[in-house]
């Protein structure tokens, strides 16, 4: 993790971003951190003590079974917040978050704002709302859909920038799935022409699927 102290790049970041706009509280010190990809941002052992907004970038949430390996349990992009859960419930975080890329977050110490923050209205509107995005968008893959393969086209469509796949590493945490498993689903769908293979761990929709929606 490596701290920004420039004080006049965490207003433009926080104006950039419109983060003030979440919040009704006044005079907030913001900090600001950056992850290298495979830094762990919080994890059980070492949970953050600060309310992160990530602001660029993305990152895994996994946890991890008896035998070392990690069971995939979601993905977090941009504008999503980190610590929401401790914020809300005071315990500590039972899984990891590790950056899938480089990420820049701004931050504000937990437990300086607790108080104030449970009675700031729009960051509380703000907190429920980053909630139940979360909520839909793993609900939509598990009630709609009921193979790997379907989800992996309704991510695609629904969920994916530009309906695309530049990480698989990432699609492996948002489907909550093997890599060998979707390496198969992948290259199925590529060879009967319902997705297009752009490079390494790079895919895309096929063109006469980008407007349908899976049933």
């Amino acid at each position: 993790m490596k701290s920004i102290q420039d004080a006049s790049e965490i207003q433009r970041l926080l104006k950039e971003h419109a983060v003030l706009e979440q919040f009704d509280t006044k005079e907030l010190t913001f900090q600001c951190y950056s992850y290298q990809k495979g830094e762990v941002i919080s994890s059980p052992l070492n949970p953050t003590e600060d309310i992160l907004i990530l602001i660029s970038g993305s990152a895994q949430i996994y946890d991890l079974r008896e035998d070392g390996t990690r069971l995939p349990v979601g993905c977090i992009v941009n504008e999503a917040v980190i610590g929401d859960m401790e914020f809300i419930t005071g315990c500590q975080t039972t899984f990891f978050i590790e950056a899938s890329e480089e990420c820049l977050c701004l931050a504000l110490p937990r437990e300086r704002y607790q108080r104030v923050l449970h009675q700031d209205v729009s960051f509380l509107h703000f907190l429920l709302k980053e909630m139940t995005a979360k909520l839909i968008s793993s609900l939509n893959l598990e009630i709609t859909t009921s193979t790997l393969e379907e989800k992996v086209l309704q991510y695609l469509q629904q969920e994916a920038p530009e309906q695309e796949i530049t990480q698989v590493e990432t699609m492996l945490f948002q489907l909550r799935c093997g890599r060998r498993e979707l390496q198969r689903i992948l290259k199925k769908l590529c060879d009967e022409g319902r997705l297009e293979r752009l490079g390494r761990g790079h895919y895309r929709l096929a063109e006469d699927l980008s407007e349908q929606r899976v049933p």
